[in-house]
């Protein structure tokens, strides 16, 4: 398709050069008239030539495989979308969680949450591990933040923790 294109461009910039240069030479009259009506419809025959020598079954075959490989593009775009969509989320709900915890004295903790989709084709945070050296009353207002802030109920936080009280 591209060297059908190429073609043209080049037939047209040819044309167009030889039209230029024999109107140049041409002197003024009838013959410049005569001349001048041989260029253009040269140049009407070099415009429409591909018409005539198009291959419509291989343009049919080129269209059918674009869209055959733009609908694989849109596809792998809307995974990468979602696994994109679903990374910020867990990320950032991890970094709530954190922020929450070092505002409560909280300092070597990690959280890492996971998360599922609705019906409706949206993520969200589904359980959360957290990992790392709390208090009791610390672990027990993680936990309260968890369920009613971020939506994660209680079964759903697995804790790997060494007490310090």
């Amino acid at each position: 398709m591209t060297e059908l294109v190429r073609s043209w461009v080049i037939g047209l910039t040819g044309m167009s050069l030889i039209t230029a240069v024999v109107l140049t030479l041409t002197p003024k009259g009838k013959v410049r008239r005569v001349v001048t009506l041989v260029c253009g419809l040269g140049m009407i025959i070099v415009l429409i030539g591909p018409i005539l020598d198009f291959d419509y079954d291989s343009f049919a075959l080129y269209t059918s495989d674009s869209s055959v490989d733009l609908e694989s593009f849109g596809t792998n775009l809307e995974e990468a979308n979602e696994k994109l969509t679903r990374s910020i989320i867990q990320e950032r709900t991890a970094a709530y969680i954190l922020d929450k915890a070092e505002s409560i004295g909280v300092s070597d903790a990690q959280f890492t949450v996971n998360t599922r989709m609705d019906e409706e084709g949206t993520w969200y945070p589904w359980e959360v591990t957290a990992e790392g050296t709390f208090t009791q009353s610390q672990k027990l207002e993680l936990v309260s933040y968890m369920t009613g802030e971020i939506g994660i109920p209680e079964e759903r936080q697995y804790w790997s923790t060494t007490d310090e009280e």
